[in-house]
């Protein structure tokens, strides 16, 4: 239901005149009282309120979807964060002569979004020897497997072996070296830091980004909801001519605030799209659309011409 300040009177109001010839029209093809001019009102009312019910339950849906993704990326964060803090306790060792431990600056090519590489070749394992200084990188590969292999997600999300994880998100170089080399090398053991910040950094981004995602659903559901509701709350069958006209009034002030939300939704999408193409399919790929809030606010258009409809009919049943 609009509120105070909601307009009145704008372009495009339906007015009494044009329920009247709407009713005229429905007149002509069906026939006035008819009991199947009845049953169609009943079933349109039906369709509506099934409609309704569905586009509310895709917006649950969303947010829900967005507070697992949420809940994950918070996880890998803190992961990340405490890979770091005990890779940077670790004691280094000087390279062996011939030695090529990593060094240079990180790949940073994962994230919580990025395609899990399922099957890979590369499995996990201590470096060879038992040497003091193989102990580093034993050391690295435990504290990597205790922090970000070991989040709740991890094994549904990517199955992952924890060479093939330090592949996805720091670099082949970084993994081999790690998985094969002779020792953690203090070039090594930085490398290992500013990947990690690196990671830690790209979960930063995605929970903005979700936190923008979240409140986007709640505009969202501040204006479809209320219009979902108006589209199934028209007057009864015996209604007057002037309620209809309320009815109308408010359908259209609805559909304004739908249409708006509508326009502003998609100049976001395009924007996301451009920058990052598979977002709204990483957020929303276990949902029926990947843009929930367009499908539902197309729903709730159609159950406003729905109800437009049913008023018609009312007007010329009166």
């Amino acid at each position: 239901m609009p509120g105070s300040n909601a307009p009145v009177g704008a372009a495009g109001r339906m007015s009494a005149q044009s329920l009247e010839a709407g009713a005229s029209s429905v007149c002509r093809v069906t026939g006035c009282g008819s009991p199947e001019l009845l049953i169609t009102a009943a079933i349109l009312l039906a369709v509506v309120l099934v409609v309704t019910g569905v586009t509310l339950v895709r917006l649950g849906d969303a947010r829900e979807a967005v507070t697992t993704e949420r809940r994950r990326a918070v996880a890998e964060r803190d992961a990340f964060e405490q890979f770091r803090r005990r890779v940077a306790r670790l004691e280094t060792s000087p390279a062996p002569t011939g030695d090529s431990s990593t060094r240079g600056s990180v790949a940073t090519t994962g994230g919580p979004a990025r395609t899990a590489t399922r099957g890979a070749a590369g499995a996990t394992g201590p470096p060879p020897g038992d040497s003091a200084a193989a102990d580093g990188l034993r050391a690295v590969q435990t504290a990597y497997e205790e922090t970000v292999l070991s989040t709740p997600h991890h094994d549904s999300e990517y199955d992952e072996t924890a060479t093939e994880s330090m592949a996805a998100e720091f670099s082949g170089a970084v993994a081999t070296t790690v998985a094969g080399g002779a020792a953690l090398t203090p070039a090594l053991q930085a490398t290992l830091l500013r990947a990690a910040d690196a990671a830690a950094d790209r979960r930063e981004t995605v929970l903005s980004r979700l936190d923008t995602e979240e409140r986007r659903l709640q505009e969202a559901t501040d204006v479809l909801e209320p219009a979902a509701e108006a589209a199934t709350a028209t007057p009864p069958d015996d209604a007057a001519v002037p309620d209809c006209v309320a009815a109308a009034d408010r359908l259209d002030w609805h559909e304004s605030a739908v249409a708006d939300l509508t326009r502003e939704r998609q100049r976001e999408v395009h924007a996301h799209t451009s920058d990052h193409p598979h977002w709204f399919d990483y957020i929303y790929a276990d949902l029926d659309s990947s843009n929930p809030i367009l499908a539902t606010a197309t729903e709730t258009l159609a159950a406003v011409d729905d109800a437009r409809d049913r008023l018609a009919r009312t007007v010329a049943d009166g």
